[in-house]
């Protein structure tokens, strides 16, 4: 899967504070007061929205940092139109922790607690066997602003990797502005090719008919979905803008596996060789492969590499 957020120099906001880590009187009280639960028909789809998150005079104060901050293209190396027809956004990129521990207080009760991945389970991949424990949000933040007929195709979230016992499972976004046309954040059924199509100016968007579920931007509201539920930002409005801020939900594997000295090691290889690899250097990383492989049956059965 393409990594459709790159990497750009950190900024940093003057200003991101948002209150003393309480959230709005409102915040659990309306709870999905005016939209229905994630989960419609017989599809369902593992996510929340929350209303008044955060208040407007946070959101414009985010905002207002994030412009003074300075956006830029969202894939400022990549080619121009084939980035465009993917996503067509600018961001801002920036740390803050003391942001992210106000959140996740006010996020915190509407988190799963507890994730536990079993083999018979339609979520469950070879390294992410095991129970996870929630333990914060992503300190990495992305500012993202959509103009006028800005979108993004239909994609999965990938995962902030720390090392193999820490990574994110849920992706949280909030709408730092209402946007009244257009923009909303579309929850998709089936494969990414099925549920795409070509429009007539090249983007890629969703077929509406491949559409499950819709969030509209609003002023302070949140989503917060499993990263691997597919979804796509729909076209934003003639005279609209949005913002959003993305952050995600990280866990740690409790108990933790592979946790010997050849074990972290081999984890440090593989990631090393799969970037290579999705970089086009595929000889340099075959080494690292087997490398990592020999080092750590674990981490080898994790990532079905040298043999399993």
């Amino acid at each position: 899967m393409a990594n459709h957020v790159c990497a750009k120099p950190l900024s940093q906001l003057a200003d991101s504070k948002i209150g003393d880590q309480e959230a709005p009187p409102t915040c659990l009280s309306v709870l999905l007061a005016t939209l229905p639960p994630l989960r419609p028909g017989d599809e369902p789809l593992d996510g929340v929205v929350l209303e008044h998150l955060l208040t407007r005079e946070e959101c414009a104060r985010l905002v207002d940092n994030a412009e003074a901050s300075g956006f830029s293209f969202w894939d400022a190396a990549g080619e121009q139109a084939r980035s465009q027809a993917i996503r067509n956004a600018h961001t801002v990129e920036f740390e803050d922790a003391a942001l992210c521990a106000a959140l996740w207080e006010r996020l915190r009760p509407f988190v799963p607690e507890r994730v536990d991945i079993r083999e018979d389970q339609p979520r469950y991949e070879s390294d992410l066997g095991g129970n996870w424990k929630a333990s914060g949000l992503n300190t990495h933040l992305l500012v993202n602003r959509y103009g006028p007929g800005g979108h993004f195709a239909p994609h999965v979230d990938g995962s902030t990797i720390v090392n193999f016992n820490r990574r994110s499972l849920y992706t949280v976004l909030v709408y730092l502005n209402d946007c009244v046309e257009g923009g909303s954040t579309q929850l998709l059924r089936e494969e990414q090719g099925n549920a795409t199509e070509i429009a007539a100016d090249g983007a890629r968007v969703a077929r509406e008919d491949h559409v499950l579920y819709e969030v509209q931007p609003a002023c302070g509201r949140a989503v917060m979905y499993w990263h691997q539920v597919l979804h796509a930002g729909k076209r934003v409005g003639d005279k609209n803008i949005k913002y959003c801020l993305r952050t995600d939900v990280m866990y740690d594997r409790d108990p933790p596996m592979c946790t010997e000295p050849d074990d972290v090691l081999a984890f440090e290889l593989y990631e090393k060789a799969r970037e290579l690899d999705a970089a086009g250097h595929a000889m340099d990383a075959l080494p690292l492969f087997k490398r990592a492989a020999k080092l750590s049956e674990g981490i080898a059965k994790a990532y079905r590499i040298g043999g399993w």
